[in-house]
């Protein structure tokens, strides 16, 4: 589990010399073995048949456990577990006070209910844990509202890394010619599997509750700083808007080093490729139950709720989030240039803070505040 900040790019880059050196090593080793499989069979009097099997299965040997080093040395496996409070009362996910990632989904979810009747349909019949009895657990029954949260983890990751990947290119020392910015229209595979995406990036003129005006002038785009970094954007064009009773536009953008592309693998997968490594994106949400630690419902979310109460009332839930980095052998080992895929570390960073319970947790530095909590409660009886 990722808790502590890794800089997993530095790192690979700076074992990239280990790694070739053990390669070389091992391609001597296995010709000084040839060598002696040779001599052997020369002094011993086997034929030369015999000298090319033996010397061949050593080779083999050598060959598959560098290969399987290789391989193992260029794949990283990150996982993430989150969580999310469900009020089984209200129908609804609680915004968790200082938890990015709660916040969010809470937002993009209540967002695309009030604007998207399919959706909050979905959410109202068929409740997360609505099927948590035996039987349903025997016949693996699911909810259908799981397949929506899963789909609001996903866009919130990818969201993330759009603007994350939007902020970190904002600089002079990065040439545009070497970086690509890919659309809502060059994703269809991800953007039509993921409703999120879809309705939020979808042009306002297309939809009924945002009110577009007639008669626009186009002109042409200017060059602004923001927060200290120049942007460039035609007049009056929206990147962000809100519009009738919540619903919301949020233009979608991820710029990327040339060459890059984004598909879906599976309908739990997004794979992000660059030139120099892919990333395979999972979500994985099983209505597995997720129990906060000890009166963090009582006195933190829901200060003054009776411990029983809650108990049948707030319902939590493990969402587990893998990602796989694969790093591309040639690239990796041969080319130095890796100014423009710095930004792998500082992201991983950034949705771990984002997204991890035990990092929160150890945020809001609960296990001492719940003890002075108990402390002070039990001077006043």
């Amino acid at each position: 589990m990722m808790q502590n900040r890794k800089n997993y790019l530095n790192e690979m880059l700076n074992d990239r010399g280990n790694v070739i050196r053990f390669i070389s090593i091992t391609i001597l080793l296995s010709f000084g073995l040839n060598v002696i499989a040779g001599s052997i069979t020369l002094t011993s009097g086997f034929n030369a048949q015999t000298g090319f099997w033996l010397g061949g299965a050593v080779s083999l040997l050598v060959l598959c456990y560098l290969i399987r080093f290789v391989l193992k040395s260029l794949r990283k496996i990150i996982t993430i577990e989150s969580f999310i409070i469900h009020d089984n009362n209200e129908n609804s996910l609680l915004d968790i006070d200082r938890y990015k990632f709660s916040r969010k989904i809470n937002e993009y979810l209540v967002a695309a209910m009030s604007e998207d009747k399919d959706i909050k349909a979905i959410w109202d019949r068929e409740p997360i844990g609505c099927f948590h009895t035996v039987g349903d657990w025997i016949h693996g029954r699911i909810s259908k509202s799981r397949i929506v949260i899963e789909e609001l983890v996903e866009y919130f990751i990818i969201e993330e890394l759009s603007t994350h990947l939007t902020d970190y290119f904002n600089d002079d020392r990065y040439n545009e010619k070497n970086l690509q910015k890919i659309g809502r229209n060059e994703i269809p595979e991800v953007l039509f599997q993921n409703r999120f995406l879809n309705l939020f990036s979808k042009p306002m003129e297309e939809r009924a509750s945002f009110e577009i005006k007639k008669n626009k002038v186009e002109e042409p785009p200017k060059e602004y700083i923001v927060n200290g970094k120049k942007v460039v954007l035609k007049v009056g064009e929206t990147v962000f808007a809100y519009g009738k009773d919540g619903a919301r536009f949020n233009r979608f953008d991820l710029v990327l080093p040339r060459n890059s592309k984004v598909k879906r693998i599976d309908k739990n997968t997004i794979r992000l490729t660059t030139d120099r490594f892919d990333i395979d994106i999972f979500v994985n949400f099983e209505e597995e139950n997720y129990y906060p630690p000890d009166g963090f419902i009582e006195h933190y979310l829901c200060p003054g709720i009776d411990r029983t109460d809650s108990f049948f009332r707030f319902k939590g839930y493990k969402i587990n989030i893998e990602l796989q980095i694969k790093f591309k052998i040639l690239k990796f080992l041969f080319n130095g240039k890796w100014e423009f895929f710095y930004w792998l570390d500082s992201y991983l960073d950034k949705i771990n803070k984002d997204m991890s319970a035990d990092v929160y947790f150890e945020r809001i530095n609960w296990e001492s505040t719940y003890t002075m909590l108990e402390t002070i409660k039990k001077n006043k009886d």
